[in-house]
Order: structure tokens, then C-alpha cells, then sequence
């Protein structure tokens, strides 16, 4: 898509490719040619232009999506991840594309399909860009394997989503309400007790809690880290030798959790699991959430997900003088946008921030200067007073010049 000046009369010519085939025109002003472009790509996207035939005329949705997980998915993805697209194609896309022929399927089909989802179904916004990724990335391939000449999922835009500033509130523990949980743990549920309890002092996930090893416990100089390599895969039922962030991470320990977790990996076999009796156990969350309802009731707290002990740690840690930069590191947030829902958090923040500009105060204009408050006087002194008050103020024996 391009457009060239010549030496003619009508000097702007369009040229734009669709479905390999090359189509151009010729204008005598640039905005004619730059609409005219858009109309010819609105036609695409619509549906309007058929496109050549290709190898895949024949195939439909569902074949492409065996052969997809065949050759690409198997290999470049995740088994949870596999199996959470395969149950999602089959969910929102097989029933209403999946005979369809890839010659065929047009932009128009697609997004009525996702209107179809998000309006009568009542899916949510999120979920439905969800679908329209996951059938986007099987086009984008068939157009790779010269299947069709191109993707119409490229000319749907995705719906709005909620904005972090707009979603629910943070749910966390208090302070006194952690105390209390782990009290109530500690003299009735020893099992669930170190788990809650590294949950809570390390703010990691909870497939990446159960995927602990004795030998993820490292002796440092300062001390002792755990060390964040693997997690577990409810869908697959795994344990992934990758984080959700694709990245490992060290994570420092208090000297109090530090002798906790020494003393339950002391005598276990270092590549048997941490906290299970065997790696088995770790397949069945239901039993962990389970007993994780029982004992907030038992111990009188409020409601709260397995998650919200991540907050819980967040919250903590900010309240507790942390910086903000370093619990990104902690989390294992690739992006500081995701901590960045904490940050009013931060007491420490505050209080730095607290009364650095202070416009209209009685004692003058508070300004920053160099990381010190400065206080600039309401009232400038004229030199006559300037003169006086140095002259009342200077010490006898001095030379005062007027």
C-alpha cells in the first residue's frame, strides 16, 4: 500500500494490494488517494473482494484446527495452554464456524460471530478478544502455510475491556486477620499451615507454591532465598519447568521464614516436593481450597480467594515501607502496570509526597529543592529594610556596607 507522484495530470496514483492482487488508481489530490484506500480496505475487511483461490479452498475451520494443533500448538505452546484454546475454539468457534470453508470465511462472518457471543450470550468483553485472538493466531498460520491469501481477523478491532482503575476493589487480609488465620492454622490444620504461611511471607503463586522443591531452597552470604523456577498447570495437571512470567526468580526470606522453610526441607528428598507428601497430591487443588474455606471460618475472616494472599503480600509490603519498583521484581510482573494497582498502598510514598507543594500557605510557597523543602517568603523586603535588618542583625566590630 503506497502511494507515488508522477509527472501526469493526475499526478497522486494509489496503489494497494489485496488478496495478491494489485489494484491502483490515480487522483489529483492526496486525500482523494488516501480515501480512496480506505474504502478499498473497508472492503476487504467487509468481505466484499473475494479472494484468490488457494491451496486451502476446500478445508474447513475444524480441520485447520487439527492440523493447527498438529504442527504448531503442540510445539510452540504450553499444554495448559493448548488445552485452554482447544476448549475455548470448541466452545464459542466450533459450533458456529466450524464447517466453514477457509475460501470462504470472511470478516463479515467473524464479527458477527463475536457480536453473537458478547450480546445474546452475554460472554464478557475480555473472553470474547480472547476468542478472537485464538482464531486471529490460527489464520495468521494458514495464511503462513498458503492456505488463504489473508487473515480476516486483521480488520476486527477488539471490544473494550474494563480498566484496572475500574475493576473490584483489592481484597486482602489485614494484618491482624493474617495473624489470626495462621493462629487458627497452627493448632488445627497442620497441613494446610506452611503452605498458607509461604503464601502469605512470599507473595508467589499457588502453582508456583506447589511446584517447590527442597533444592529451590539456596543458602546465600545474607541469607536464604527461594528460588522461583517452576509452576504447576491445573489444566494440565503438570509441573512446567517455567514461571507464568517465563522468567525465574529469586526471592529473599526473613530470618523467621527462613528457619521455617530449612526445617521442612530438611530430610526430604531434594527433587521430591516441598510441602506434598508426593507430587500426586498437588494435582487435586480442591482439597488445598477446601480446607482453605474451613479455616476462615474457623478462625472468623472474611471470605477471600487463594489469590488474595498474593494481594495480602502486596499490600503488606507496601504498607510496610517497600518500594514499589522492587515488589514488581517480587511478583514477577513483567509489567510495572500490574503492580501498579498497589501503589496507593505504599505509606511511605505518601509521606514523601505529603505537603512537597503547598500553594497559599500561610508561611509562604513550599517548593522542593534538591529533595529539601524550601520555604520562599509571601513578601519580598525592599533594600531599605533589606539594609536595616542587616545593620540591627550584624555582629559589632563588622563593616556593614549601604
Amino acid at each position: 500500500m503506497a502511494i507515488i507522484v508522477t509527472n501526469r495530470k493526475k499526478p497522486y496514483r494509489a496503489i494497494i494490494r489485496i488478496h495478491r492482487k494489485q489494484f491502483s488508481k490515480s487522483f489529483a489530490r492526496k486525500v482523494d488517494a488516501e480515501r480512496w484506500e480506505r474504502e478499498m480496505l473497508a472492503k476487504r475487511d467487509a468481505g466484499d473482494l473475494a479472494p484468490l483461490a488457494t491451496a486451502g479452498e476446500d478445508l474447513t475451520l475444524d480441520q485447520l484446527r487439527e492440523r493447527f494443533e498438529k504442527e504448531y500448538a503442540q510445539y510452540r505452546q504450553t499444554p495448559g495452554t493448548r488445552l485452554m484454546e482447544g476448549r475455548t475454539y470448541g466452545m464459542y468457534l466450533a459450533p458456529y464456524l466450524g464447517q466453514r470453508k477457509l475460501a470462504s470465511l470472511t470478516a463479515r462472518d467473524i464479527r458477527g460471530v463475536l457480536s453473537l457471543l458478547s450480546g445474546q450470550l452475554g460472554i464478557s468483553n475480555g473472553r470474547v478478544n480472547r476468542t478472537r485472538q485464538i482464531l486471529g493466531c490460527m489464520l495468521s498460520q494458514a495464511v503462513h502455510w498458503e492456505l488463504i491469501p489473508f487473515n480476516p481477523v486483521t480488520g476486527i478491532r477488539k471490544l473494550p475491556e474494563a480498566d484496572f482503575a475500574k475493576q473490584e476493589a483489592i481484597q486482602y487480609l489485614t494484618q491482624e486477620e493474617a495473624a489470626r488465620l495462621l493462629t487458627w492454622l497452627q493448632a488445627h490444620d497442620p497441613w494446610l499451615y506452611p503452605m498458607v504461611r509461604t503464601l502469605l511471607n512470599t507473595g508467589i503463586r499457588f502453582g508456583e507454591m506447589a511446584a517447590l522443591r527442597p533444592r529451590d531452597l539456596i543458602r546465600g552470604s545474607s541469607g536464604f532465598y527461594l528460588q522461583i523456577s517452576r509452576t504447576y498447570c491445573k489444566l494440565s495437571q503438570q509441573v512446567q519447568n517455567r514461571t507464568k512470567g517465563k522468567r525465574s526468580r529469586m526471592l529473599p526470606l526473613g530470618p523467621g521464614m527462613s528457619e521455617f522453610v530449612a526445617s521442612l526441607a530438611r530430610g526430604r528428598d531434594p527433587e521430591g516436593p516441598l510441602f506434598w507428601g508426593a507430587w500426586s497430591e498437588c494435582r487435586h487443588p480442591t482439597k488445598f481450597r477446601k480446607r482453605f474455606i474451613k479455616a476462615l471460618k474457623g478462625a472468623g475472616v472474611r471470605g477471600v480467594r487463594i489469590h488474595d494472599l498474593r494481594h495480602t503480600f502486596a499490600v503488606h509490603f507496601l504498607e510496610g515501607g517497600g518500594h514499589l519498583y522492587d515488589l514488581q521484581k517480587l511478583l514477577g510482573h513483567q509489567s510495572m502496570r500490574l503492580t501498579e494497582r498497589y501503589s496507593h498502598f505504599s505509606l511511605a510514598m505518601n509521606e514523601r509526597a505529603r505537603g512537597l507543594v503547598d500553594h497559599g500557605a500561610a508561611s509562604g510557597l513550599t517548593v522542593v529543592d534538591g529533595g529539601k523543602r524550601v520555604e520562599v517568603l509571601p513578601k519580598r523586603d525592599t533594600n531599605a529594610e533589606l539594609s536595616l535588618r542587616t545593620k540591627e542583625k550584624a555582629p559589632q566590630g563588622s563593616v556593614v556596607r549601604s
